[in-house]
Parts: structure tokens; sequence; C-alpha cells
């Protein structure tokens, strides 16, 4: 996938919160599903640019900073400890966008969602409890150019 340059403005696009964002404790898959024992929401920001969209999708502007916020809810019935983390969006073998873990990186990539963002968080929640996590992503002041990936 070629990703294009973008003067002042670039658009972030963050499903890794939504999709992929979670690093959950080992044997449990990430998943916004009842079923994987969490659901995460996407708490959609007022500059979201597509209010219906399930993901992150807003106008930044370099040297800024923006906070995204998720809900993390246990609908199951004991307590569940889950560590909450950012990551970088790769590309599948078979070509279609990964939003796990991966070691994958774009050696033309000046910077990464990583490196822009505050690390991940553990997160208890009691039976049928939610709460709200926040991580902070700071756009260099210079912005970057995209690469491949």
């Amino acid at each position: 996938m070629r990703w294009k340059q973008i003067g002042q403005w670039w658009l972030l696009v963050l499903a890794l919160l939504l999709g992929g964002l979670l690093g959950s404790l080992p044997g449990q898959a990430a998943s916004n599903t009842p079923a994987s024992g969490f659901i995460l929401t996407p708490l959609l920001p007022k500059d979201q640019l597509d209010k219906q969209a399930g993901y992150f999708n807003m106008k930044v502007t370099p040297g800024t900073t923006s906070t995204f916020r998720v809900s993390v809810s246990n609908p199951g019935k004991s307590a569940i400890t889950l560590q909450v983390t950012p990551v970088n969006a790769t590309t599948s073998d078979a070509g279609s966008v990964a939003y796990v873990p991966s070691k994958r990186h774009d050696p033309s990539a000046t910077t990464t969602f990583t490196d822009m963002t505050s690390s991940g968080v553990v997160v208890k929640l009691a039976a049928h409890q939610a709460k709200t996590v926040a991580f902070k992503t700071t756009i260099p002041k210079s912005g970057f150019q995209g690469g491949r990936c």
C-alpha cells in the first residue's frame, strides 16, 4: 500500500484502537465480542471525520497532541485483568491490514504510531464493570511522510 504525503495535516486512522489495540492476557484473544471476555468501544472525539465509523479517523495537525479514549467493559460474571496496549498496523501475509502485535517494520517510516503514542496500561475490571482508557498521541512538529507497508 502506498501512503501519500499530507501537507499541514494528515489523516490518522486508528482502527487499531478498535480492532487490535489490545494485547490481552496470554491465551485470551483480542476482540470486541463478549465471547472473548471483554468489549472494547472507541469513544469518538468531536473532531472525528466520519462519525459513523467504528474506528478513529481524525484530522490532526503536526505538533499537536490528541487523546484517544476507549471504553473497556467486562460483561462476564468474574473479574478480569487486561493489558490494553496500542500497536502499529501492519500488512498480513495475505495483503490485508493487520492490527495485532508484530515485529514487521517499514524501514522507510520516520515514525510509527507506537512512537507517537503513550504506552499500554493494565486494567482490572470487576464483573459487569466498564472503565475508560485514554492514550495520548503527539504528532511530530515536522510531520512525516508515510512509507510503504
